[in-house]
């Protein structure tokens, strides 16, 4: 069992990564009702990824519960390419404003792009290796810790691996480990919040 402390719906939930670059971040309703959901479809004795689209759904669930959060965070290269020029979108940002990732980052029409810090697929794995009937508590860690949505130049993404961490890398260490290995940077202080809509 991996030895963390029982969660709560008041506690301020870190991860090692967010630590590091001395941030702290709150789970929201929608994030505290995927692990819950998770946690239940992992304790399903009939549950299987291999039978009809399973795997696709589960998947599916970790991204949501990922792309649920408040805030989105933006590499370098958006900043510097997108971000910075445009004075209205700085403006807006700064003033912690909800935004509309598709009016400005997401589309086919757009140099960046939505992307997960950690690949789906390497979360599932270890879900899925909790075995049968996961502690909410194992099942919390792990997401927690699968990193945030970054947005990023549609150049930078091509730089990053697909489906898989550095070789050794862990849930206890930083989720930043993918992007430092292909020499994306993360822009610390900046975090975009997002408004009500997912887009994946």
């Amino acid at each position: 069992m991996i030895d963390i402390p029982v969660l709560d719906n008041k506690e301020m939930r870190t991860s090692k990564a967010i630590d590091d670059y001395h941030n702290k971040t709150q789970l929201n309703a929608s994030q505290l009702m995927w692990i819950d959901v998770i946690t239940a479809v992992l304790s399903q004795p009939t549950f299987d990824v291999k039978i009809g689209n399973m795997g696709y759904v589960f998947k599916n669930m970790i991204a949501k519960y990922v792309s649920s959060s408040d805030y989105y965070r933006v590499s370098l290269g958006t900043y510097e390419e997108l971000i910075k020029p445009n004075s209205e979108l700085l403006k807006l940002i700064e003033t912690d404003l909800p935004l509309d990732m598709k009016k400005y980052f997401y589309g086919k029409d757009k140099p960046s792009l939505l992307e997960h810090m950690v690949p789906t697929s390497v979360t599932a794995k270890a879900l899925l290796g909790l075995g049968i009937f996961p502690s909410k508590e194992d099942v919390s860690f792990i997401l927690r810790n699968s990193g945030e949505v970054a947005i990023v130049l549609r150049t930078e993404d091509k730089l990053l691996s697909k489906s898989k961490m550095p070789k050794n890398w862990t849930f206890s260490d930083s989720y930043h480990a993918r992007y430092i290995e292909a020499g994306v940077e993360i822009v610390e202080n900046i975090r975009v919040r997002r408004n009500g809509t997912i887009y994946r």
